[in-house]
């Protein structure tokens, strides 16, 4: 209560609690309650409203790397990288040298030549900086027709394989025919004549007439052998 008379002396001489001096556990609850609130966004701090437009706009205009979760893998065995480009010549630089630079005749007849027809894809231009260099217009067509050089590559080597191998199938043909005739036991190199046999055999003389020689015929073996058995000639 308030009074008009001073007091010199407290009323009490009791000490100062130790709670006082003490940070409070129940604030220390409630503000860690908060805390854990913001950060689930279940409270927002207060923001101004052009900074909430802006983060809108923001939000639409955002762009995801569709590729940001995709693992490196190495190159298949089976891939063929494309052939490399050649090295720029002189005519490529944005200043090249005065010699380069076609004439204004060369040009009309550079024009006119079909694409086909053309020594080079390009024409020679001078530009005074390199910032002032336009874009390459051929850039796309020369990175298609690159990969073509790549596909006919393959073409390539596919053809001369497929030639290897009817070259292969026939030579394999033949000596299977060969063989064939080698199992059979009737192959003209292998038959001797009848005067032949009848020499080594000791059955007619060199005198005798080799065109009537003696009778045979072919017996075969129950194991497959083949032998010639003759007829018996009168001495």
């Amino acid at each position: 209560y308030f009074t008009s008379i001073e007091e010199k002396m407290p009323l009490s001489a009791a000490p100062e609690p130790k709670r006082r001096f003490v940070p409070s556990k129940h604030e220390a609850k409630r503000v860690a309650k908060l805390v854990r609130a913001i950060k689930e966004g279940r409270i927002l701090p207060y923001k101004p409203e052009e900074e909430k437009e802006r983060e809108e706009e923001e939000k639409e205009e955002t762009y995801y790397d569709i590729w940001a979760n995709e693992e490196p893998q190495p190159f298949n065995v089976m891939n063929i990288p494309a052939p490399k480009l050649p090295p720029p010549g002189y005519d490529l630089s944005y200043n090249p040298p005065p010699e380069y630079l076609p004439t204004q005749a060369e040009k009309e007849e550079w024009l006119k030549q079909d694409p086909e027809e053309r020594e080079k894809e390009y024409m020679p231009a001078k530009f005074d900086s390199l910032r002032k260099v336009p874009a390459y217009g051929e850039l796309v067509k020369e990175r298609f027709n690159q990969g073509e050089d790549d596909s006919d590559f393959e073409g390539s080597e596919g053809s001369d394989s497929d030639n290897d191998s009817a070259e292969f199938d026939g030579l394999e043909g033949s000596d299977v025919e060969e063989d064939e005739d080698e199992d059979d036991g009737f192959l003209s190199e292998d038959i001797p004549s009848d005067g032949e046999d009848a020499r080594k055999d000791g059955k007619i003389s060199a005198g005798d007439d080799e065109d009537e020689g003696p009778s045979y015929r072919i017996v075969t073996d129950a194991n497959g052998g083949v032998r010639y058995e003759y007829d018996e000639i009168d001495p």
